[in-house]
């Protein structure tokens, strides 16, 4: 599947200085570094892009044609400028596919003249500290949460005998036979993973499997089969079956099955993709072998894009009611004048800045006697 990426270029600059700030995010298919040049060109001029903390500093250079020769290998295929630049006096460079090394000062000159420097900036959507953070913190969750989530993940990794049958079977067979020879009067105990009695020959089971199963009355063929009736997919785990000792707790043989109940054709599976900085959602509410396919949302078609993810952004009324979201909340907010733009809220990036305020939550529980702080939505923050 294709992505798109969109990007905002974010451009500024004093009218006592030529320098323009150029940000962008990894990912885009390219850049414009602007470069005008007011005054008419009669003679044929010499364009030269350059950074000066790179050996040889020549990022694009045309004399009558581009001179690739000249260029530092860093950049070679990967820039260009319009074909008429001279005639229109556009010497705006376009870099294509920027990267975190493609950050510094270009400077725009023709035949020796200063016209421009740009400060271009390259970031991460996602920066390598974030995603350390974030592996750090899924780790401490996972050896935070309870047993239970630990048995759900060992249903796929722990090495068992494994059983899968369809939604609306009448039964399932549960196997466990053993060739070992047993004494008379043996105790033979079902459980699931989180330790419920599924059936015994001495107690009585869990009311969640009551009525619903069944082995042989003759145990001395060392058959220990379970048969479970009616399973549904909320039966999928694993079955541990232990035998012991009439007299005793000894454990004589043990074995575990792993069930797993499709789930039914009414099933719904929905995903969703909360990022920092894109989200989106898929979801399927049919089975593939019956001609059920993810459905993709698609964003942006508003402003003739066919994206599966749209920025993480929303935007807010004077009375801090909901407007939009995405794309559409982008768009409404930069269309809006100063002065409508200044009673409305409009937040992006706000789940690194909520994660900033418990940061600072934390540290004023832990440091004064007064209380957590409370920080506002309005404050600098959050301020959009």
């Amino acid at each position: 599947m294709e992505l798109f990426a969109v990007v905002v270029f974010l451009l500024y600059a004093s009218q006592d200085s030529l320098t323009v700030t150029v940000e962008v995010y990894t990912g885009a298919q390219s850049v414009v570094l602007p470069c005008q040049y007011s005054k008419e060109l009669v003679e044929l001029v010499t364009v030269k892009w350059s950074r000066f903390d790179l050996d040889p500093n020549i990022v694009h250079l045309r004399r009558e044609e581009d001179d690739k020769l000249a260029q530092n290998q860093l950049f070679r295929g990967r820039t260009s400028l319009i074909v008429d630049a001279q005639d229109f006096g556009d010497f705006s460079l376009t870099l294509k596919e920027p990267q975190l090394s493609d950050s510094g000062i270009y400077i725009c000159s023709i035949d020796q003249e200063m016209l421009s420097d740009v400060q271009l900036n390259v970031r991460e959507i996602f920066p390598t500290w974030a995603k350390v953070l974030l592996v750090l913190l899924v780790l401490l969750v996972l050896l935070a949460v309870s047993g239970g989530l630990l048995f759900h993940f060992r249903l796929y990794f722990i090495s068992v005998y494994k059983v899968e049958v369809d939604p609306g079977v009448e039964s399932v067979l549960l196997p466990f036979k053993t060739t070992v020879r047993l004494p008379e009067g043996v105790r033979v105990k079902w459980r699931n993973s989180s330790g419920r009695m599924v059936h015994s020959n001495d107690r009585v089971e869990h009311r969640l499997y009551r009525n619903r199963t069944k082995m042989k009355k003759k145990l001395k063929s060392g058959d220990f089969s379970l048969t479970l009736k009616n399973p549904t997919d909320r039966d999928t785990d694993i079955y541990t079956c232990i035998v012991y000792k009439r007299s005793s707790d000894e454990i004589l043989t043990k074995k575990q099955v792993l069930l797993n109940v499709k789930a039914g054709a009414d099933s719904f599976i929905i995903a969703i993709d909360f990022g920092s900085g894109y989200s989106g959602y898929a979801f399927n509410v049919r089975p593939r072998e019956e001609g059920g396919g993810t459905q993709l949302k698609r964003w942006g078609e508003e402003l003739g894009l066919d994206s599966p993810k749209t920025p993480t952004c929303f935007l807010l009324d004077e009375d801090e009611n909901f407007l939009k979201f995405g794309y559409e909340a982008k768009t409404a907010y930069n269309k809006m004048r100063r002065e409508e733009a200044e009673k409305h809220y409009f937040y992006e990036d706000f789940k690194w800045r909520i994660r900033y305020l418990v940061s600072k939550v934390k540290i004023s529980r832990s440091s004064s006697s007064l209380g957590p702080a409370v920080t506002s939505m309005n404050s600098p923050v959050f301020s959009g």
